[in-house]
């Protein structure tokens, strides 16, 4: 926790004078406090997880990548460096003997994207903002995915480990046991198209393009977090995009069509020959619902978030029969 450091995170970046400072948003690897000082209103990501020596260099490539898709016409967040030239600075807690990392970016102000209201809006804007990050430049040496991120993008629950944790959540008494089970073939099925990454038509891409790292904003769309970009395919980042933005609650037909137009006319030259470019697609929602479940299985707390959570994750899984509707559109579109 970075409570009572903000003049000191504020001395660090040369932001001057603290006027305010608070808790914006939470997540998994880091939490984002707003702080506004004389010099403008600044986001500080505070990191969950101690950086690891790959992590100067992946923020340097990020930042770079950010600015040149910014001067092309993308709104996104400014890294700010420290007084030392730095992208990240730990604050020492001598109490503690502990040392916490925090990087700086200009905020924006917008309420996050919501799917199911904002993308049929947003169809447009992603896929022509989608282009115009393969079309920039390269930063030098862009880094790979990092290897967990990897991980999540490439691999996926076995069979048995489903079975698993059926097996626990029955023993537990959950209340989605036999919904899990009534999922389990689905899920299945769905490994089916996760597989290795492809080295073909690869740029350093944003991985993460999720509607929450998405703000509507006065002005139209402004896409954040650009902490793990890397260089990876290019069809398979299409894959997911087309996926997790437009087939939550049902296929989008003519989104999907819009999607693909506009990302066509900017220059955008990923391809969906067949079902193995939703892989990144695939093995993230599979790895989703599985933390989901098990996160749910370890948590003693009864205050029925980490269950609704669960619920909500296994009301409508993605399946091969949708992934395979998205292909039917694009071919019919292209």
């Amino acid at each position: 926790m970075i409570v009572g450091q903000a003049q000191v995170v504020a001395d660090a970046f040369a932001l001057g004078q603290v006027r305010a400072f608070g808790h914006a948003a939470d997540g998994p690897m880091s939490r984002i406090w707003r702080l506004d000082a004389t010099s403008g209103c600044y986001a500080v990501k505070e990191f969950r997880i101690a950086p690891d020596d790959e992590t100067p260099t992946r923020l340097e490539a990020s930042a770079l990548l950010a600015d040149a898709v910014r001067r092309a016409g993308v709104r996104t967040p400014r890294s700010v460096r420290s007084s030392t030239g730095s992208l990240l600075h730990g604050l020492h807690d001598h109490a503690a003997a502990d040392v916490t990392y925090v990087s700086v970016a200009t905020w924006i102000d917008g309420r996050t994207c919501e799917v199911r209201r904002d993308a049929e809006t947003a169809a447009a804007w992603l896929g022509e903002t989608l282009a115009a990050i393969e079309l920039v430049p390269d930063p030098p040496n862009p880094p790979p995915l990092d290897p967990w991120l990897a991980g999540w993008l490439t691999e996926s629950p076995t069979e048995a480990q489903w079975c698993a944790v059926l097996d626990q959540a029955y023993r537990a008494g959950r209340p989605w046991a036999e919904v899990l089970e009534s999922r389990i073939p689905r899920l299945a099925n769905l490994t089916a198209v996760v597989g290795s990454p492809s080295n073909d038509r690869q740029s350093m891409l944003h991985t993460d393009l999720q509607p929450k790292n998405v703000l509507v904003t006065s002005t139209g769309f402004a896409l954040l977090d650009w902490d793990d970009a890397a260089l990876c395919s290019r069809d398979l980042i299409l894959g997911r995009t087309l996926v997790e933005w437009l087939t939550p609650d049902g296929v989008h037909t003519d989104a999907i069509t819009r999607f693909l137009r506009s990302y066509r006319a900017r220059g955008g030259s990923g391809a969906i020959a067949d079902l193995s470019h939703f892989g990144y697609a695939a093995a993230a929602h599979l790895n989703h619902v599985h933390e989901a479940v098990t996160s749910d299985l370890a948590d003693d707390h009864d205050d029925g978030n980490s269950a609704w959570l669960v619920t909500a994750a296994l009301t409508n899984p993605l399946d091969l029969s949708t992934l395979e509707h998205v292909l039917d559109i694009l071919r019919t579109a292209e």
